[in-house]
C-alpha cells in the first residue's frame, strides 16, 4: 500500500482514459475540489480506509459515468461548501 496524505490537481494530459481510481488503504486526509474534474471517462473511485473527514460538495459533480464511490472506513464528518 502507498501512505499517500493528500492529492491536488493531476495533469489533465494523461486522465481522460481512466476508468478505475483505485486510492484505498492510504493516508489520504485531503483532496483538492478540482482532482477529478478531467477523469471523464471514470467509471469507479475506491477511496475506502483513508482518513478523510471532508469532502468538498464539488469534487464528484463531473463525473458523469461514474457508478462506484467507496467511502467507507472514513472518518467523514462533512459536505465542504
Amino acid at each position: 500500500f502507498n501512505q499517500l496524505i493528500n492529492l491536488t490537481v493531476l495533469s489533465e494530459n494523461s486522465l481522460n482514459d481512466f476508468k478505475y481510481l483505485f486510492l484505498n488503504n492510504n493516508n489520504l486526509t485531503y483532496i483538492h475540489q478540482d482532482l477529478f474534474n478531467n477523469f471523464f471517462r471514470l467509471l469507479q473511485i475506491d477511496l475506502a480506509n483513508n482518513y478523510l473527514t471532508n469532502i468538498h460538495e464539488s469534487l464528484f459533480q463531473k463525473l458523469g459515468s461514474l457508478i462506484l464511490l467507496k467511502l467507507n472506513s472514513n472518518q467523514i464528518r462533512s459536505l465542504a461548501k
